[in-house]
């Protein structure tokens, strides 16, 4: 994206805010999530324990919907 280099996008991602930023051309993107924790060492993996996948999945699959900056 014209203008973003790696500096800009660090210092944006160190503000800490949300920034909504129009791309001149779509972007695929991979959204990972697992509950994991650590025991002596050893890392182990979950199923879902909070019961929030079909619905994090559910948003993830429907229409995106643009909404107007906050001010």
């Amino acid at each position: 994206q014209p203008g973003w280099d790696r500096q800009k996008i660090d210092e944006t991602v160190a503000a800490g805010k949300t920034k909504r930023v129009n791309l001149d051309k779509p972007m695929r993107i991979i959204i990972g999530y697992r509950t994991a924790l650590v025991i002596d060492g050893q890392i182990y993996f979950r199923k879902d324990i909070y019961k929030r996948d079909a619905k994090v999945l559910k948003q993830l699959d429907a229409k995106f919907k643009l909404r107007a900056a906050d001010a």
